[in-house]
């Protein structure tokens, strides 16, 4: 019962990453992904069932994330679609979205999430909160400097102490879609199974 519970639950992440990837091909890439990420973080990972509700500390975080955002190079500005903070399974995670056409490289992607990064830790050590920051930025296209393989572990190697975790829009879809489609294939008796107390139900009704 529990495996078909969850395999409810999984069809149903399927099925909201289809509608993503349909709207997507429909040149609607970075409303769509705005849109549906900040509520499915399970879409960056899956340990990250929902966020948790932290009004008071994400009040203190938008605040300061906006008086940054008004000190933001034009540049920077134009380059961005969103930034924002969410608190989950343990972690704290600042996800910034960057408008597809907008190439950045490694260095100034660290210099612009950087001093967001920074703010967040303050404020955490202010609350006496001592949990790990995650950031994931999520862009268009590959980074400046992502010219061969070698260069793009590079590039992984310099943001990885920071927890500076960089996707392409659709990379995300691709990985989210690719790991709930696997989980299904292999349950595929707990899906019967599910189908069936699906059948019974209505059958009672």
């Amino acid at each position: 019962l529990e495996a078909t519970l969850y395999h409810q639950i999984t069809e149903g992440r399927v099925s909201v990453i289809k509608k993503l990837q349909q709207q997507v091909e429909e040149d609607a890439l970075e409303k769509v992904v705005q849109a549906h990420l900040y509520e499915n973080l399970w879409l960056l990972d899956p340990s990250w069932d929902r966020a948790t509700e932290t009004p008071l500390l994400e009040q203190q975080v938008a605040t300061e994330f906006e008086k940054l955002g008004h000190k933001a190079s034009e540049d920077e500005k134009d380059g961005r679609v969103d930034i924002r903070y969410k608190n989950t399974a343990g972690k704290h995670v600042i996800i910034e979205l960057k408008r597809p056409g907008r190439k950045v490289s490694t260095s100034e992607l660290l210099e612009q999430v950087d001093k967001y990064r920074d703010a967040l830790s303050s404020i955490l050590r202010k609350n006496n909160i001592q949990e790990p920051i995650e950031v994931i930025c999520i862009v268009g296209e590959d980074l400046k400097d992502w010219k061969n393989p070698e260069k793009r572990e590079e590039s992984t190697r310099t943001l990885e102490p920071k927890k500076i975790r960089v996707l392409l829009y659709q990379e995300l879809i691709h990985n989210a879609y690719k790991m709930y489609s696997e989980y299904l294939d292999k349950k595929k008796e707990a899906g019967d199974l599910y189908k069936l107390i699906q059948t019974l139900d209505e059958a009672e009704k």
